[in-house]
């Protein structure tokens, strides 16, 4: 059981690693510069939380799980705002699909918590 479950976070982590946003393709603020390096910090963090709880209890790892995609969507506001496309366009389809994979798994292994 927990090995698949690492493998899941695994994948998620992957997921949120190539939807982290780049400074590449991005508007030249000060504001976007700013709000674009904190969001890499945040999932930065928000990644090594994943990783940590992959042996934690079900509680624990569904609470850092509801918490990942808070981040997440977060960062799609972002990078919504701040990336341009193609990048803009690719992040947010990334960060959608990463959030959607984590609601789906919240849902089947957290019911209750």
């Amino acid at each position: 059981m927990r090995s698949r479950v690492a493998k899941r976070i695994a994948a998620a982590v992957l997921a949120c690693l190539t939807a982290a946003p780049a400074l590449a393709g991005s508007l030249d603020t000060a504001e976007c510069r700013r709000d674009l390096f904190q969001t890499q910090g945040a999932i930065s963090t928000s990644r090594d939380r994943l990783l940590a709880a992959v042996s934690a209890e079900r509680v624990d790892r569904c609470r850092i799980q509801r918490r990942h995609v808070d981040v997440m969507k977060k960062a799609s506001e972002v990078q919504g705002r701040c990336l341009t496309d193609p990048d803009r366009s690719r992040a947010l389809a990334e960060s959608r699909e990463s959030i959607r994979e984590f609601e789906t798994e919240i849902a089947r292994t957290c019911k209750g918590l």
